[in-house]
């Protein structure tokens, strides 16, 4: 495994107390400068010992989970393997282990569960730090195909993971890069109310700016990609804020600033639904490319820059999948105490 093992005994619904030493406190500066570097492997034998306190009963009663945590490009997940494990996570706790303060800290978190038909080697679902389910993430998608791998959960290379959003295909013969392949279906009824529609899977959306944007349907979850000259000149968050209660996008969207800097090159900044600003997003690179390309302004094969690094991105024109190709990292292994649901 490419990741040692720490075991951290968080615990979430009681205060219990920590006997932080400074070796501790100097692992979470540390911590903290490496985490964001791509290489960034944890191997850390301090031990975090809970020192009893008057909650000691709940915290003995509270359900131990076995989690691992990985990124791709910075877009964090906490791995929930409850196909090896009995556990059934509510808004609540998904809430708590998501939380980067009292929490493991993640944009979200997966749990894999066995698969739901024949073709698909695993089924996932995808929970976003504010407890709502989504219905696809690429980045997760493609951690979580290294994590079957190297758990030795499959020993194919190639395989189809089952999510809500339909069947996504992946390839690890070029780890611990990862290609993905994602599947294009007719945008979901409930999503968006009547917009125009400009091409096979783009609506234009008008902004009060008068600024024009490109709703995305067919990766699953929905997308809202706005051209703009330069991606730091918008205030980002505020804008992805305004836009979960924009009329026409029923549920919400993701918001994609994208900047052209070549036929076969974008920059991005991504806020995602029920998270904020992430540092990177695999489907919202799909939909700024497919919105590039149908708008003809992008080649069939891109370059993605996000803060968090590049995804490369292939979609010929008409057909009915597109491939994001990047790199996955372990970040730690670990056990963490988890309140239980009637707690």
């Amino acid at each position: 495994m490419s990741a040692n093992t720490l075991k951290l005994h968080y615990h979430f619904g009681a205060q219990l107390n920590y006997d932080l030493t400074s070796a501790a406190t100097h692992l979470n500066a540390s911590f903290a400068e490496k985490y964001f570097k791509a290489s960034f492997q944890l191997s850390l034998p301090i031990k975090l010992k809970a020192i009893r306190t008057k909650n000691s009963a709940v915290f003995m009663s509270n359900k131990l989970i076995k989690f691992t945590k990985m990124h791709g490009l910075g877009n964090d997940f906490v791995i929930i393997n409850a196909v090896s494990q009995n556990i059934k996570l509510d808004k609540k706790q998904i809430i708590a282990l998501a939380d980067r303060h009292f929490g493991l800290g993640c944009d979200q978190v997966l749990v894999l569960h066995p698969p739901h038909q024949l073709d698909q080697e695993f089924f996932f679902r995808i929970y976003n730090a504010n407890g709502e389910e989504a219905e696809l993430c690429g980045n997760g998608a493609r951690c979580l195909a290294r994590y079957v791998f190297e758990e030795g959960l499959t020993q194919k290379i190639q395989f189809v993971l089952g999510s809500i959003a339909g069947n996504l295909t992946v390839s690890l013969d070029a780890l611990p890069a990862i290609t993905l392949t994602l599947p294009l279906t007719p945008p979901a009824p409930n999503f968006v109310s009547p917009l125009p529609k400009i091409s096979a899977h783009s609506y234009e959306l008008t902004l009060n700016t008068q600024r024009k944007a490109y709703v995305v349907f067919g990766l699953g979850n929905p997308h809202c990609v706005i051209p703009v000259p330069d991606i730091q000149d918008i205030s980002l968050i505020t804008l992805g804020e305004q836009l979960q209660s924009h009329p026409a996008l029923l549920q919400g969207s993701n918001v994609e600033v994208m900047q052209v800097l070549a036929r076969n090159h974008i920059k991005l900044r991504i806020f995602e639904r029920g998270v904020g600003e992430t540092l990177a997003c695999g489907s919202g690179a799909s939909a700024a490319v497919i919105a590039g390309i149908e708008n003809e302004a992008l080649s069939d094969a891109v370059k993605v820059d996000m803060p968090g690094g590049h995804l490369s991105l292939h979609w010929p024109p008409g057909t009915s999948s597109i491939e994001q190709t990047g790199p996955t990292r372990y970040v730690f292994h670990g056990e963490c105490l988890v309140a239980k649901a009637t707690d």
